[in-house]
């Protein structure tokens, strides 16, 4: 009968179908769309723009924003003008110039990194509905919260997915000051900055090397490309970046490249965190009889969860709550021992490889787990 009867049709349809389709941004836009178009409401299209591309791409293209028209009007005319090279011969460098002078404004990076809170949405609605916002100052709006602190109210510790390879973001709250320990492989540098540009960041104080793996220091250089990295960690050190201070365990100059990787311990909001690299059992169980026994609510389990780690004594010398598992599947990781050793310890652990990022936030009144396949855990200190 109406717009509205047919939106409505469609999300049952699909929920018959296949409800897990509604997870898919390919599904999700186009439905977006349709909303946008029953909504009785002013609200500027490039307005919504933004904040579809702040939700799922975590990175707002000015440029492409504010002159969306045109550039479609540009390429449909560079379009049809490269067919005309077929046809007329001597206008290859008319072309050619016109392709230049595109690509000197693609080049042109002015861009908002981040991804829009609820919080900030809730703000932007509030002020829309209350003052009536014109076009402009909409933009502007949305500009505003995604780089305003507020965008990122919580302290927060990620371990990324970056597939067989390691990295963990420290993020503090209602600030961009954070903290990366390793970088994983080359081939996976996506993944790595998709999450650092949903977090809205330019800056890293501290980029923390446990050792010379590519699947741990394979995306530096990428990551200068991209980030200002202020301090570069590849050799042991303790740190401190306000009210954080990481210990740093030495362990020795050992016979192999995963035996000296730097082993770091920092309590966050009242919660351990150890981060062990890729040592083998050896050297966990030289940790615990130098600095042990540790207190740990958060395991970095060594290695990708291979068996030459994540020894019995060590961790019946830590008692983590939880482990997180960075790997892709590869190599037999995690291998049934390490499991095995963790359920007897009765640690609740999350496989990348399963769960995608997993994602620990701290606030006054609530920490909890957040994992990139939707588990929800809330946490309490020991």
């Amino acid at each position: 009968k109406d717009r509205k009867t047919r939106f409505s049709f469609k999300i049952l349809a699909i929920c018959i179908l296949n409800y897990q389709l509604i997870n898919s941004y390919s599904l999700l836009l186009p439905l977006l769309f349709s909303l946008i178009g029953i909504i009785d409401t002013s609200l500027d299209f490039k307005a919504y723009l933004m904040i579809i591309e702040s939700l799922c791409f975590y990175e707002i293209n000015l440029l492409e924003t504010f002159f969306f028209n045109k550039l479609i009007r540009i390429k449909i005319f560079i379009y049809i003008f490269s067919l005309f090279l077929l046809l007329i011969p001597g206008i290859e460098e008319i072309y050619l110039f016109i392709i230049n002078i595109c690509s000197y404004f693609n080049g042109l990076n002015f861009s908002i990194r981040g991804k829009i809170s609820i919080l900030s949405l809730l703000i932007f609605i509030i002020l829309y509905k209350k003052f009536n916002l014109n076009r402009y100052i909409q933009i502007f709006v949305i500009s505003l919260l995604i780089l305003s602190p507020l965008n990122n109210p919580f302290m927060n510790v990620c371990f990324i997915d970056v597939g067989q390879g390691d990295s963990a973001l420290i993020k503090y709250p209602l600030s961009k000051s954070s903290i990366l320990i390793d970088t994983g492989s080359e081939y996976n540098y996506y993944k790595l900055k998709k999450t650092l540009y949903e977090k809205g960041l330019y800056s890293i104080d501290y980029l923390i090397i446990s050792h010379d793996d590519t699947d741990h220091n394979g995306n530096i250089d990428n990551l200068m490309n991209d980030f200002n990295i202020r301090n570069v960690v590849a050799k042991g050190e303790d740190i401190s970046l306000k009210n954080l201070d990481f210990t740093y365990f030495d362990l020795g100059i050992n016979d192999n490249d995963n035996d000296n990787s730097l082993v770091y311990m920092v309590n966050i909001d009242g919660y351990d965190f150890l981060f062990t690299g890729d040592i083998s059992k050896k050297i966990e169980n030289k940790l615990i009889r130098d600095y042990g026994p540790l207190n740990v609510d958060f395991l970095k389990v060594s290695h990708h969860g291979s068996r030459t780690g994540t020894s019995s004594f060590m961790i019946g010398n830590t008692l983590p709550q939880y482990a997180i598992i960075s790997t892709s599947g590869m190599y037999n990781h995690p291998h049934f021992e390490t499991l095995d050793t963790l359920d007897n310890y009765l640690v609740k652990y999350y496989i990348t490889r399963d769960c995608g990022n997993v994602d620990i936030y701290f606030s006054n009144i609530l920490d909890f787990i957040k994992t990139g396949n939707n588990d929800f855990v809330i946490i309490n200190k020991k």
